[in-house]
C-alpha cells in the first residue's frame, strides 16, 4: 500500500512541511510589494469555498459476497456456466447427470427437501416468492408464508412443466440453490465429466455489486461506514463510493500466512468500499485503484493558491496584494498534492472574498 498523498493542516512552524510551495519575499509584516506585479507573476482571486484534507491509499477493484460454489447433487458434471457470465433468478448454475441446478434468490439455504407435509420454514417462504416472482402461481392461489401448500406445490409443477422436468410437486437439493442475488462465476473447480458429491468444490462467485477493498492500519481512524470516497480507476478517471464495511479482524503479511491474527505494526483491516456508479469499471476485475479518504472539510472558507503565501523573515505568512502592499495572514488548513500545488485557508484583518493577490509562476 503506498500513500500517494495527504493533506495537511497548517500551525506555527509548518514553513519547512510547505517549503516546497512557498517562495519568500519581504522582511515583515509592514515590508512592501511592488505596486505592479513583477515580471514571472500572475494574480489569483481570495475566493470562498470548503477545503477538503485527504489521504489516498491503494486498493483493489472486485465484486461483493466472494465464496466458493459447492455441489448439492451427486454424480457426473454435465454443465457449468462460463467463467466471467452472470447468472441470474431461475437461471442454471450447473447440472449433475442432465439435470440442472437452479439458482433461486434468498438467504436461507436449502437443505431440505420441500413438499407437502414439510414443516413450517423460511426456506418454504423463500421458494414461494420466486415462484409468484416468476409467474407460476398466477391466479395467486399460495399465500406467502412458511407453510408448503396444495397451492405451493401446485406451483411447483407449474415451474417443472415449464423446463420439462416431471411434476412431482417438491423440490429437492438437486433442483436449485438459494443465493442472495444474481451471481458472477469465476474461477472453475470441477470440469464435465467429473464425478461430484455434495460438498464438492465447483466455482468460485460474487455478486454482481463492485466493490474496492483497501488493507488500513489497524489503528487508523481514516475509515468509517456510510463515509463517502472517491475511487481512481486505472484509466485515470474517478467514481463515487461509499464505504459499507470497516474491518474488525486485524491481519498482518506474516500472520495472513500462518493463518492468525495480526498483532504488529504491520498488522491491518480491510475497509469495503461500494462503488456507486459501478458501469464506470466497465469489464475490470481484480484492477489496481487508488481511493480518496476524507480526514476533514474546511468548509466556507477563504482560501488562495498555495504559491500566493510569502514567508516572513519574523515568522509566519503574508500575500502580496495586487496593485500594492503586503497583508500578514494567519493559515489554516493546507489542500494541496506532493508538488505543493493547491489551496490554503487564510483569514486576518485586510483578507475579504474578491482580493486580488500575487502568484508567482
Amino acid at each position: 500500500m503506498k500513500r500517494l498523498w495527504i493533506f495537511l493542516t497548517a500551525v506555527g512552524g509548518l514553513a519547512a512541511i510547505a517549503a516546497g510551495a512557498l517562495w519568500t519575499a519581504g522582511s515583515g509584516p509592514s515590508a512592501t510589494a511592488s505596486s505592479t506585479p513583477s515580471a514571472g507573476t500572475t494574480t489569483a482571486t481570495v475566493t470562498r469555498t470548503d477545503l477538503v484534507e485527504t489521504d489516498q491509499e491503494q486498493g483493489t477493484l472486485g465484486f461483493a459476497g466472494a465464496r466458493t460454489l459447492q455441489s448439492s447433487a451427486a454424480g457426473i458434471l454435465t454443465a457449468e456456466s462460463a467463467e466471467g457470465a452472470t447468472v441470474t433468478r431461475d437461471q442454471a448454475l450447473y447440472g449433475v447427470g442432465l439435470h440442472p441446478v437452479r439458482l433461486f434468490y434468498g438467504t436461507v439455504p436449502l437443505s431440505r427437501t420441500l413438499a407437502l407435509g414439510v414443516s413450517a420454514g423460511k426456506d418454504v417462504k423463500q421458494l414461494e416468492r420466486n415462484l409468484r416472482t416468476l409467474g407460476y402461481d398466477p391466479y395467486r392461489g399460495m399465500t406467502i408464508d412458511d407453510h408448503f401448500s396444495a397451492a405451493t406445490a401446485t406451483a411447483v409443477e407449474r415451474w417443472q412443466k415449464a423446463h420439462g422436468q416431471t411434476r412431482t410437486g417438491q423440490v429437492t437439493l438437486a433442483d436449485l440453490v438459494f443465493l442472495p442475488g444474481a451471481v458472477r462465476i469465476g474461477t472453475q473447480h470441477a470440469k464435465p465429466g467429473d464425478r461430484v458429491g455434495p460438498g464438492a468444490k465447483l466455482v468460485d462467485i460474487t455478486g454482481t455489486t463492485r466493490i474496492a477493498t483497501v488493507k488500513l492500519p489497524a489503528d487508523s481512524d481514516l475509515a468509517h461506514a456510510g463515509d463517502k470516497v472517491t475511487v481512481g480507476l486505472p484509466d485515470g478517471t474517478e467514481t463515487p463510493g461509499v464505504i459499507t464495511r470497516v474491518g474488525t479482524t486485524a491481519t498482518s503479511s506474516s500472520s495472513s500466512e500462518e493463518g492468525g491474527s495480526g498483532s504488529g505494526d504491520d498488522a491491518k483491516v480491510a475497509v469495503t468500499v461500494r462503488l456507486t456508479k459501478p458501469k464506470a469499471t466497465g469489464g475490470l476485475d481484480q484492477a489496481p485503484v487508488t481511493v480518496d479518504f476524507t480526514r476533514q472539510r474546511a468548509r466556507n472558507v477563504l482560501a488562495v493558491p498555495v504559491t500566493a503565501l510569502v514567508t516572513l523573515s519574523t515568522g509566519g505568512y503574508a500575500v502580496d496584494v495586487a496593485g500594492g502592499g503586503r497583508v500578514a495572514v494567519k493559515t489554516g488548513m493546507f489542500a494541496t498534492d506532493g508538488a505543493g500545488t493547491g489551496q490554503v485557508e487564510i483569514s486576518g484583518p485586510g483578507i475579504s472574498e474578491g482580493l486580488r493577490v500575487v502568484v508567482p509562476q
